[in-house]
């Protein structure tokens, strides 16, 4: 770790910021160059990365890890000055589970999803569907794969269940997007599954604008990944599918905005449901974007910049109010 900071405090030297920026505050390097900030006395606000839970222990600390005032001196964890996170549910999961300070975690919304708005538009929704030649006379179901978080027994299973399902359902496209940190290997074992199908299959690349892809959907399949918020944000029906003895990761179907399949039998008749009737799903959206996602109003970006200006103005030292709304 001590190489990481020395090759942090080299960086800052050389970049000499203002302020540092990051997305991904729990690993090696990062937590080496908030800790590198800190002795340099320059503020670091981190921006909550994606799912967030009571398992994940890049956020979870015991009382006492994190210094009241986010010093990172040890034998205290380095934190960010201030971690701007989605929403409420994500600032009392890391204060009142993770030990982190209170005035260390602000609300503003997710930056990404400022977007949200423009691809609601008839004309960007055509535009994406012809970018990745899709078949706009079928209904789009989109499976956001997870495949290095489980064992390949798992991934076996999941890719019989969802391509018998959908070989047995008509007019329908399915559209893979894999998570950006799946090994190429996986890529492969889902291309020589698809052999043995005759159905309507595209797999994306895996920088595909997952956001578009959403839009241009009529159904999300999942496991605990954050498109899960995305496609609540984009008023899309949501299937859990955990085909594992594990409980869920993420509360998706508990907060009511997916359904559940927990059995490889019960993912077709899912599929066939939601596709003609979400309404059980859609009722309960506007409450979960409220605790999860605070406001997808557009200016998530704009709260984001207020916070960093409010903290290179105090030098890090400041307490990190709620932003204006």
């Amino acid at each position: 770790f001590d190489k990481f900071i020395s090759m942090a405090e080299a960086m800052l030297e050389h970049v000499k910021p203002a302020v540092i920026v990051i997305e991904n505050e729990y690993s090696v390097f990062e937590r080496a160059l908030i800790a590198a900030g800190k002795k340099r006395g320059i503020p670091c606000i981190a921006i909550q990365h994606g799912v967030i839970h009571e398992l994940h222990k890049g956020y979870m600390y015991q009382a006492g890890e994190i210094s009241p005032n986010c010093v990172g001196k040890a034998p205290f964890v380095p934190i960010a000055d201030v971690t701007a996170v989605y929403g409420q549910y994500h600032k009392d999961l890391l204060t009142e589970v993770g030990g982190y300070p209170e005035d260390a975690v602000v609300v503003t919304g997710q930056p990404r999803y400022d977007r949200i708005a423009e691809l609601g538009r008839e004309s960007v929704r055509t535009k994406l569907t012809e970018e990745w030649h899709l078949n706009s006379s079928k209904r789009i179901i989109l499976w956001t794969t997870q495949c290095h978080g489980i064992s390949d027994s798992e991934n076996e299973l999941n890719f019989r269940t969802v391509f018998d399902s959908v070989a047995s359902i008509e007019d329908v496209q399915l559209v893979i997007k894999q998570h950006p940190g799946e090994p190429k290997r996986y890529d492969a074992m889902i291309r020589e599954y698809l052999k043995k199908y005759s159905i309507d299959a595209q797999i994306v690349p895996k920088d595909a604008d997952t956001l578009g892809l959403i839009a241009i959907s009529d159904l999300v399949l999942l496991l605990s990944s954050t498109t899960g918020f995305e496609a609540a944000a984009l008023q899309k029906p949501i299937i859990v599918m955990n085909l594992s003895d594990r409980p869920d990761i993420v509360s998706y179907v508990q907060e009511g905005v997916a359904c559940g399949v927990y059995r490889p039998e019960e993912l077709r008749p899912s599929i066939n449901h939601l596709l003609c009737d979400d309404s059980y799903l859609a009722r309960n959206r506007r409450k979960f974007i409220q605790k999860y996602l605070h406001k997808v109003d557009g200016k998530a970006a704009e709260r984001v910049v207020t916070l960093i200006e409010r903290h290179m103005e105090s030098g890090g030292s400041g307490t990190a109010r709620q932003p204006r709304h």
